[in-house]
């Protein structure tokens, strides 16, 4: 993988990714599933306060047709000897952030979304994700705070289901719902948060989940 920035102007960012990822290693096979990414992006800053990131993913995957994969959560659609679509799939997404927003109220606000199209299947191909944060921008210290609310709906093929959130669902695909985060600094590089979902499937009998998580996290 590998990673290049350059500023283009005072306020204009460009940022580029790209790399090739083997999903599974064969012994005596050439064909092992590939995934090749790269992700071209910008970040503008509009004014003093105000910043717009916004990227452009594209992945390409060679190998994984017929086959399955290591760690699938066994939603994507299989037939008889595997997976049954290709998953070559287009990525954009978005982050607009205000710091110091409402005269100083709260640190730091943004809102984010992506979305996810995969062409090979006729349908069950799309996903999206929507959210906002606030509060500050990053945790450091006692006292700071941040808190996060997300909405998704990842169709059943729009992605393979060995790379979702496996917190959210068990990592399937062909599910929607909401996730809300809260973050506390208890001391100098100590953390303390609450992560809350509720999913349920798409399609067919819904069978809502609820986990609530605390994590505690020490920096060194």
């Amino acid at each position: 993988a590998a990673v290049a920035k350059r500023n283009l102007s005072e306020r204009l960012n460009f940022m580029f990714e790209a790399g090739v990822l083997v999903l599974k290693e064969s012994a005596g096979s050439t064909s092992d599933p590939t995934m090749y990414f790269a992700q071209p992006g910008l970040r503008w800053n509009i004014a003093k306060d105000v910043s717009l990131k916004t990227a452009a993913g594209f992945y390409c995957f060679s190998g994984i047709k017929g086959k399955i994969l290591d760690h699938s959560s066994g939603s994507n659609t299989t037939g008889a000897s595997g997976l049954v679509y290709d998953y070559n799939a287009v990525n954009p997404s978005f982050e607009i952030a205000v710091n110091n927003p409402l005269k100083g109220i709260i640190p730091y606000f943004s809102l984010f979304g992506e979305y996810v199209y995969n062409p090979d299947p006729p349908e069950n191909n799309k996903g999206f994700l929507s959210g906002f944060k606030f509060g500050s921008k990053k945790i450091k210290k006692k006292g700071q705070w941040q808190a996060k609310y997300m909405y998704r709906r990842l169709e059943k093929d729009a992605w393979l289901d060995i790379f979702p959130d496996s917190d959210f669902y068990g990592g399937k695909t062909g599910v929607k719902g909401h996730e809300l985060v809260f973050e506390y600094g208890i001391a100098k590089n100590v953390t303390l948060g609450f992560d809350y979902y509720y999913s349920e499937n798409i399609n067919g009998i819904k069978k809502p989940e609820d986990i609530l998580q605390t994590d505690l996290v020490l920096k060194f």
